[in-house]
Parts: C-alpha cells; structure tokens; sequence
C-alpha cells in the first residue's frame, strides 16, 4: 500500500554502527534522526530483531545489494529502523554482518514509528512497526510503501524498489521473488 511522503521525526535516538577500526558495531549516544538522515538516506522499518524472515531473508538483500541501491536511488546511507533497545539490535547487527552497509537506528519506544503512522500492536510481540521503506531526500521522505501487516511481501522487497527506480535494467535472477 503507498503512502503520501513525510517527513523525519525531530527525534534522538541511538545508532548501532560498524567501526571500521575496532572491527565491531558501536551504539552511538542519541542522535537527531532528521538531521542525521535528511539526505540521500534510504530507510527501512522492521517489526524487530530477531523475526526469523528479516533477519535471514529481507535485510540479506539489502546488505547483499547494497552498492546497487545506492548507485540507482542516489542515497549514501541505508538504514534500519526497529523497535528495540539498542543491545538486542547491536547483536542483531552483529548477526546480519552488515558492517558499513548498513546503519541501525534503535527506536526502543517506538517514538519515530509512532510519528511515521507505522506502530502496529502485536499480542504475541507489543508495539512494532510495520514493515516500510522510504527515500529521504532533504528532509522528506518519499517513495514511501507499508506492508499492511507485520509479515513482508514483495513491496518492501529489494527488487520492486530496484525497479521503482530503474525498470529497463536487468537484475540477477536471484532478486527476484522465487514464483518469478
């Protein structure tokens, strides 16, 4: 389901970023999501760490396609929003091994999501995100699509944004949902 662009929340909230030089993912102290991401920034949201189909599936594609993402969408950060302290996500980064190609942003209230109109209620997990990605370009973020529950689908997947911003390109096979 597509959504109108919004802009970034005004909220404080730490990273998990790789350190080149320690060879390890570092929490950062709270920082300003808006300033921080307001250009060339490709964001996604996940319900949490640890759900079996983001950590093996969803996220690898990104990390694995990273360098394409970048050169076709312009943007210079990927990042990952979840709503989790920042402990269980730095060993969720630890576990994606992502290292530089990926950023994570520990939204463990759920104040950004809240303010992107993605918070969803789940009984067996509490307050998550929906799924989403988005392309923030000088504070707006566009190119906004939701899952219309906590499970993805091919909207959030990397092939249909790859071709949202490229069609006539030629992509691997194994972009590609497996139907395909």
């Amino acid at each position: 389901m597509l959504r109108i662009a919004k802009s970034l929340p005004e909220v404080y909230l730490p990273l998990i970023k790789f350190d080149i030089i320690e060879d390890d993912y570092e929490i950062t102290q709270p920082v300003n999501i808006f300033r921080e991401f307001k250009d060339k920034s490709l964001i996604l949201g996940i319900p949490g760490a640890f759900f079996p189909s983001y950590q093996w599936k969803f996220l690898q594609e990104y990390r694995r396609y990273s360098n394409e993402i970048k050169a076709l969408c312009k943007v210079d950060k990927i990042a990952v929003l979840s709503i989790n302290d920042p402990f269980v996500l730095k060993t969720f980064a630890e576990e994606i091994d992502a290292e530089d190609k990926l950023v994570y942003i520990s939204d463990f209230q759920g104040e950004c999501a809240k303010a992107l109109g993605t918070i969803i209620n789940l009984p067996e997990f509490g307050m998550r995100s929906l799924p989403f990605r988005g392309v923030i370009n000088k504070g707006e973020l566009g190119n906004l699509v939701y899952e219309d529950d906590w499970k993805f689908t091919e909207i959030t997947r990397v092939h249909r944004l790859l071709t949202e911003f490229s069609p006539y390109l030629p992509y691997p096979d194994s972009i590609y949902l497996s139907n395909r």
